[in-house]
Formats: structure tokens, sequence, C-alpha cells
């Protein structure tokens, strides 16, 4: 595998550390960090020698470094002087011994599952080998590669049962209280316990019944809470969406304002308030249209790591790519979907994902006029199979213009974590807002 400049710093860094740094050379040894974490051999060299040196932990310093490689005849090979001093001294940075530290860690395991790999190609090779044992040595190597890369592929069921203790236990002592994160939304919380960790909880709607705003209204709540929420805006841009909510929470009519109506001194210092609340939100938002599954998922990662976050949304998965291109539309929606539900388990974190719904609702007479159901989810089934709650959004103006135009409710289609039935809202066209009644 070739060393990149990436990997080759980090090595370095490590190592610059290391220098009149006892204390993390004994760290890394109890981690069991070997030579072999190490690509390039004068650094492979350098990091034996001060395993050698951290037995006399004050021995570990550029001095006695220097000494120990010159006495055993590898001074030359390692760089010399000069090569030492420059590791003492331009990749000691403090702040970038963990991150490359966790570089190294990476590194040598892809190194280990090459050789594996390739040491498992060379004996299907043999000629002499029955299909049967091929097959065989074929499982015996994946097998390997899933524990060198710490997957475990099956675990006894009694491995959770300390988590259902707790969960319990928790329970007992927070009675009335749900258990994951709050939406903002009382009622709606009582019937889903929260946003639960794992959950993918999808949100459709037919266009112009308000998902987006929906959503957002639940991300800010979080977000209000302290807690950090990223979204993927695939349709609206992050100016869009700031200013739904600049207006949403300084109660500002956006077309009141378009059609020239000047701002009262109220509002002005409403907004002014608002803008002073959002600057300091932990909302981070992604508006790239047409992101492939894949980019959500790296993006998605770099979210939850550098900042935090704990819940995220997707508007909205129709608008999203496959990986790679797909026989059909149903096929690609799957793998999309499957994605996400991917996501929320990988991360352990709630991923909300908005849908299109089909036609077929607006064909609907009578009283079930208009009525979302859960089939009527648009381009996939799968959609419905890897969700663990969908909502449906439903509000009868958007079909009857006599109805009112607030009345809007959020149907519990599928809970995978309780009881299915209906939420009734308020829905506030001018702050774009849901609200509980």
């Amino acid at each position: 595998m070739q060393l990149t400049e990436t990997q080759l710093n980090a090595e370095k860094t490590v190592l610059g550390n290391c220098i009149d740094g006892a204390d993390k050379v004994a760290a890394l040894i109890e981690q069991g960090f070997t030579r072999s974490h190490f690509a390039l051999p004068a650094h492979q060299k350098v990091w034996s020698a001060f395993e050698a040196l951290a037995r006399t932990p004050e021995k570990v310093n550029i001095t006695d470094l220097i000494q120990h490689l010159e006495a055993a005849g590898e001074l030359e090979s390692v760089g010399g002087h000069a090569g030492l001093v420059e590791l003492a001294t331009s990749f000691a940075y403090h702040f970038q011994f963990e991150p490359s530290v966790k570089i190294l860690t990476a590194s040598k395991k892809k190194r280990d599952m090459e050789i594996m790999f390739i040491s498992g190609l060379e004996k299907l090779q043999d000629l002499t080998s029955t299909a049967e044992e091929s097959l065989a040595e074929a499982e015996k190597v994946m097998s390997s590669l899933r524990e060198t890369c710490g997957i475990k592929a099956v675990v006894n069921i009694s491995d959770g049962i300390q988590q259902v203790i707790e969960n319990m236990e928790y329970r007992i002592k927070h009675p009335g209280q749900v258990k994951g994160i709050p939406t903002g939304y009382q009622k709606l919380d009582r019937v889903l316990d929260g946003l639960q960790d794992t959950a993918m909880i999808v949100i459709g709607a037919r266009p112009a019944v308000g998902k987006t705003s929906f959503m957002t209204n639940i991300l800010l709540n979080i977000a209000n809470s302290g807690i950090p929420v990223g979204m993927f805006s695939l349709e609206m841009s992050k100016v869009q969406i700031l200013e739904r909510i600049m207006f949403g929470q300084s109660g500002i009519d956006p077309m009141a304002l378009r059609r020239g109506q000047k701002l009262t001194i109220y509002q002005q210092g409403a907004f002014t308030g608002a803008v002073r609340r959002v600057k300091e939100l932990p909302f981070f938002v992604d508006d790239r249209p047409a992101l492939r599954i894949d980019q959500i998922q790296a993006t998605a990662r770099r979210m939850v790591a550098d900042h935090g976050v704990k819940c995220i949304g997707v508007d909205y998965l129709q608008l999203a790519n496959p990986t790679g291109r797909q026989s059909s539309r149903e096929r690609e929606v799957s793998e999309i979907s499957a994605g996400l539900k991917a996501l929320a388990k990988e991360l352990n974190i709630p991923v909300i994902v908005l849908a299109q719904l089909n036609r077929e609702v607006e064909k609907r007479a009578g009283k079930e006029a208009g009525v979302p159901r859960v089939s009527d989810l648009r381009d996939s089934g799968s959609i419905e199979q890897d969700a663990d709650q969908i909502m449906l959004l439903y509000r009868p103006f958007a079909c009857d213009r006599d109805a009112d135009p607030k009345e809007a409710k959020v149907i519990i289609g599928k809970n995978r974590f309780g009881n299915t039935g209906h939420i009734n809202l308020e829905w506030d066209a001018a702050a774009t807002t849901y609200r509980e009644v």
C-alpha cells in the first residue's frame, strides 16, 4: 500500500511528539502500539528506539535517542542528526497528536487487511483445491477481515440485557419523560417517545403542505435546547431556510414585506433579537443539490465528528441520488432509503427524512378526501419498510378551499416504538410554522 503524504506527516507528528514525551510513549505502548504501526522503515527504527528508552523514562529525549540509534548503527538510516532534529522541531505539535495517532491506527488496519487479502488470494490460486475448499478459505479470510475491522457479525442476544435494564431504570427514575430527543411538540413526543437513536423518521406529504417547515421547526426546537443538529437541504438554499427561520422567530410576514409594508419598531426589535439568537444556534446546513447517498453519509459523519451533531434532517429523499446507476427509479430510491437507515444506525442518532407522496391521495373522495396513508409514499415500498416511524402531514385546506386554512394534523402511520394515531396542529402561514393545538 502506497504511503500518502497525510500518512507520512502523521507518522512524523507522532514521533515528533514522542521526543521529550515519555508520557506519550508510555500511553501508546499501553494502547498496543508497535513498530508495525509505522509504514516507513526509518520510522519503525525510531519507534523501536523509543520502546527501549521508555524503560528509563528520563531517557526519552533527543540526546539519548541520537546516542541509542548511533550505538545501534542506525542513525544515518533514519536521517541522521538533522532528520531527528526536524522531527523534534517541525512536527511536535500537541494539537495534531491525537488525530495523527488515529490515522496511524487506521492505516495499520488497512495494511493488515491488504496482507490478509493478498494471502487469501494466493491460497485461492492453488489448483489442487476443490471449489468447496476455496469457498471455505474465502469465508475464513472474510471472517478474519471482519475481526480486523472490529465488526462482530453475530452476538448473543443476552449482550443487550444491560441496555434493557438501563432503559427500565430510566423509566422508573423519570416517570412521564421521553427517552429520545424532544421535538418541541409535547403531544407528539408522548406518542413517539421523542426522537430515538438509530431511528429513521419519515415525514411524508404532498407538495406545498409544509413538510420542510415542519422538519425545520423540529430541528430548530432541538437546536434551541442546545443540542447540535444538521440538515441536508437538497431543494432550498441555506439563505431561504434562514429567511424562514428568521421571519418565523420574529413574527414578520414575508408576503407583507414583499408588498412594501414597512416594519414596525416592534418588528425591527424582534428581528434583531432573532438574528442574535440564530447566530448562537448549533444548526449546521449542507445545501448542495443532487447529493449522492454516499456524499450525504460522508458529510453526516463529519457533522457528528466535528460538531457533535445529535440529529440530522434530509430534505428530501427523492431529490438525493444513488451511488451508482440503477435499473429503475424504485431501485434508486430503495438504495437511498436503505443508506439513510444505515446512517442512523452507524452514527447512533435519529435521522429525519422528508418524502413526497404520490397523487393517489388527491383521488380520494368523501371523508377520506386528501387524507394521506403510509402506502402513498412515492416511488418505493422500501421507504415504508426501512422507516422506524412514519408521520404524514395533512391540511384539509390543500384539497378544500372552504376548510380552515390553519387546521392541520400529523398522522403517525407507523411507529415501531409505540402507538399510532394523530396529533392536531395549527398552521401559521405567515411564520411558516406548525404549532400544537
